[in-house]
């Protein structure tokens, strides 16, 4: 075989291998969330959503999870932590049955079994989850703006697949009824 084939086959070869490593990254991805939908433990959470708009990514719902908040928890339940550090945020559900923060410690001292969420402490208490946007069908993201726009006393959760603290959205509620 002469330099030249040879160099090109080389060439195949790295180019092979760099397209299989980049397909099987996003597949690895979309496994686990598809994993985390099929056999992750089912949470509700209330939250207060609003409607941004981003040019690449098109619609989608942000929000803010009520509940989950480090203020709300007596000052003996966690430890100072710093910026940046993983945290286990351990639930508990409420009478309503909505998932809520009862205690937080570090993302290594958690215990099989327990309820955890993946939190990321951002420092002066607030803490980051593992999801604050769903994204939506673009033809419905007006309606579900106005339904949710249309009253002060709407309601809104998420319906959370949780498995080992990592969170896939299942479902997102307005007054009782699905968006999807």
């Amino acid at each position: 075989m002469n330099r030249d084939k040879r160099a090109r086959l080389v060439v195949l070869i790295v180019f092979g291998l760099v397209a299989a490593a980049q397909l099987a990254v996003p597949l690895a991805l979309i496994g686990r969330e598809e994993a985390n939908l099929r056999g992750g433990e089912l949470w509700r959470f209330r939250i207060v959503p609003f409607d941004p708009y981003d040019a690449f990514r098109g619609r989608y719902l942000q929000f803010q999870m009520l509940d989950i908040d480090l203020l709300a928890l007596p000052a003996v339940e966690y430890a100072p932590f710093e910026e940046g550090d993983e945290l286990c945020g351990l639930l508990a559900l409420d009478d309503r049955g909505f998932g809520f923060l009862r205690a937080v410690l570090p993302w290594e001292e958690r215990s099989e079994g327990e309820a955890c969420l993946k939190l990321q402490y951002l420092g002066d208490g607030m803490v980051q989850p593992p999801f604050d946007r769903y994204y939506i069908n673009q033809a419905r993201a007006k309606a579900i703006d106005q339904a949710f726009s249309s009253s002060w006393d709407t309601t809104c959760w998420i319906e959370v697949r949780l498995s080992d603290g990592r969170g896939t959205i299942q479902n997102f509620w307005i007054n009782d009824e699905p968006v999807d």
